[in-house]
């Protein structure tokens, strides 16, 4: 029956068969505009800040199907910050290329690298060193870390990452185990990198039709130009907080304030205190997001006591203040898909706070000059220069003694001799006594 229907069996198993070979050879050109996330000095250590801004730049390139391009230039960083990288790199829908740009891509460098689908070094450069130290900020020492129950972990996923790539995982272990570094030159030859490039626009133009796969689809790189990702505000104050010598000086200056706050009864400055110990917190590994949470509803409690309660604008305002600031600063970056505000409502949120935080400051610092001045005049309202008293004892040049002045008693010493009861005339208001004379009418 089918075949006497005008026989179109033929036609029909050609079909097939190119659909077959279109979707066996399926390949998608991707990137005409690949995004560049740097890691260079001053901000080239991996750290929680660089972490969440490597991420960010990631899941931005996804959303727009570009090419991320990942600069290095590090002496490495955080374990923990560097396997949160590898991660994300490892679990991309798009391709990531890795490039050192810079000199060195060191221990945490190559690690967040080994997940790129492309790795290019830049001519000079190094890989390598990747076993792990323990510092100690207190003393400034480093121990290397020999223990399998640290290496092991490191060892397993540094190997995930290269031969989930087809990378040489022998090099990759002794990289871990024996320190090995490489230079350019080498990490091609040994099967760690895939070329050398002089710089973005050579890497581009030398991985420009290379085709990448990724969960079993294929992609061919067309990348026409590149643009530079901005790290967040938030990312870059985590990165300056998670130095270990900004945290320590902050949790110090912390501790010890808080101490002699309560020591001296003076628990006006306590909230102070608490702004430095925090903010040392959060450089010692505490969650960031639950330090912005506390900080906010610390300083929004410490505004109204100042404003209610407390009379005057002094210390507990200017650490609501700073409170609010650094709270609204590390507000993270993004939300669940549950919430109602988007990531651009949260950026303008987030300025608009920083904005009203600085707005706040300059009013503090206004109001902060306006009482100083308002103390002089006080004082100088309340002189008793040229006021007329009555002397109580003998005064002479050399010698002191009291008189009575604007109903109260002063210590005086006289520029010529006053006899008691005979009235006297204020010349100056000297630190601990009054100078007078013998008043003339």
């Amino acid at each position: 029956m089918y075949y006497q229907l005008g026989k179109p069996l033929p036609v029909v198993v050609l079909l097939l068969v190119i659909l077959t070979l279109t979707i066996g050879f399926e390949a998608t050109t991707t990137g005409s505009t690949a995004l560049v996330v740097e890691i260079k000095p001053p901000w080239d250590t991996i750290d929680p800040g660089i972490a969440e801004c490597v991420i960010e730049a990631l899941d931005l390139a996804e959303s727009s199907t570009s090419v991320l391009i990942l600069a290095v230039d590090s002496y490495g960083g955080w374990l923990d910050s560097a396997l949160a990288i590898g991660d994300a790199i490892y679990s991309s829908k798009i391709p990531v290329i890795g490039y050192v740009a810079g000199g060195k891509a060191l221990s945490a460098g190559t690690l967040i690298l080994l997940p790129s689908h492309i790795i290019a070094l830049s001519q000079n450069s190094i890989v390598g060193a990747m076993q792990p130290v323990s510092y100690d900020p207190l003393t400034g020492s480093v121990r290397y870390l020999n223990e399998s129950k640290v290496l092991n972990p490191i060892i397993e996923k540094a190997v995930l990452y290269a031969e989930s790539r087809g990378r040489n995982v022998s090099l990759v272990k002794e990289f871990i185990v024996g320190n090995l570094v490489l230079n350019a030159q080498e990490a091609l030859k040994l099967g760690l990198s895939d070329l050398i490039a002089n710089d973005i626009a050579d890497l581009i133009a030398k991985v420009n039709g290379v085709e990448v796969t990724i969960a079993s689809k294929k992609y061919v790189l067309n990348i026409e130009g590149y643009r530079y990702y901005s790290c967040s505000l938030r990312s870059r104050t985590l990165s300056l907080l998670s130095n270990t010598l900004v945290s320590t000086v902050l949790f110090s200056v912390g501790i010890m304030a808080l101490i002699f706050s309560i020591a001296s009864a003076n628990l006006y400055a306590v909230p102070l205190a608490l702004v430095f110990l925090i903010l040392g917190l959060i450089g010692s590994g505490f969650n960031p997001n639950l330090a912005s949470l506390i900080m906010i509803t610390l300083g929004s409690m410490l505004l109204m006591l100042e404003l209610l309660v407390i009379p005057g604008f002094g210390a507990t305002g200017i650490a609501g203040i700073a409170f609010l600031v650094f709270g609204f600063l590390l507000m993270p970056t993004s939300l669940p898909v549950t919430t109602v505000l988007t990531p651009e409502q949260l950026a303008m949120f987030r300025v608009a706070a920083i904005a009203l935080g600085l707005l706040g400051g300059s009013i503090t610092t206004l109001i902060f000059v306006k009482l100083v001045k308002i103390r002089k005049m006080k004082k100088q309202l309340f002189s008793l220069e040229g006021k007329v008293g009555k002397a109580v004892d003998r005064l002479t040049p050399n010698s002191y003694g009291y008189v009575f002045v604007e109903g109260e008693y002063w210590l005086a010493k006289s520029e010529d001799i006053v006899e008691p009861g005979e009235r006297v005339y204020v010349v100056k208001h000297m630190d601990t006594y009054l100078l007078v004379r013998k008043y003339v009418s």
